[in-house]
């Protein structure tokens, strides 16, 4: 088995890039409530009825640039109307991280070390919003470990697929995520994709690369793919 530590193409060379929700935060504690806060209020303002969607109807969706998963979540609203609820929930999102009503997955700090110490260079590339994205690196102080951080926002024309992409730019790289987008991302880029487990979506994983099911066995699985 090889040793991600003791890669004989020196690892200063590999890139390992992350998805973030469902990879290395986990907002399932705070999608549903904070959703049901902002329906509220805006059914409220509204004189409306619209339905606050269940967490497993949200969840499914997360992983996604955030207009599609409000298109998908209230097709029967106009525009306007996904705008101010997108806007609104991702305030209400942020608010909680910042509150730390959500969490990031057990061990992500000390693994994130551990790779970055190796010679690994660490970075994020998500569908996110730039302020969610922000929000969660600043809470958990995690931005020491990556080099750069991509998310929809940046390039939303590109996806997770052109943005992974632009990010390695033509250098050996791994793919971590817990959604079949990161696996297509990583095969438009012609790396290997490690699917996660402890995610959102552990039944689409079925064509990773390798598969771990707790963030502390992400080194050996490196190890096993470049």
């Amino acid at each position: 088995m090889k040793n991600c530590y003791y890669y004989s193409m020196g690892t200063s060379k590999i890139k390992i890039v992350f998805d973030l929700d469902g990879t290395i935060f986990s907002s399932s504690d705070i999608l549903e409530p904070s959703y049901s806060s902002v329906i509220q209020r805006c059914n409220s303002g509204w004189n409306t009825s619209y339905l606050i969607p269940s967490a497993q109807k949200i969840i499914s969706l997360v992983g996604r640039p955030g207009k599609e998963i409000i298109a998908a979540l209230f097709p029967q609203m106009t525009l306007e109307q996904q705008k101010i609820i997108s806007d609104s929930v991702l305030v209400e999102l942020i608010r909680r991280i910042r509150n730390r009503e959500g969490k990031i997955f057990p061990d992500v700090p000390s693994v994130l070390k551990k790779l970055q110490d190796a010679g690994f260079t660490l970075f994020i590339v998500s569908n996110c919003r730039r302020a969610y994205l922000e929000a969660i690196l600043e809470t958990y102080k995690l931005e020491k470990f990556f080099f750069s951080a991509l998310c929809n926002e940046d390039d939303p024309s590109a996806g997770k697929a052109g943005l992974l992409k632009k990010v390695l730019n033509k250098s050996k790289g791994v793919m971590i995520g817990d959604r079949a987008s990161d696996g297509e991302a990583a095969r438009f880029a012609s790396v290997p994709w490690i699917g996660c487990a402890f995610g959102h979506a552990s039944s689409e994983l079925q064509k990773a690369d390798a598969i771990i099911h707790s963030f502390s066995e992400l080194p050996e699985a490196i190890g096993l793919v470049i």
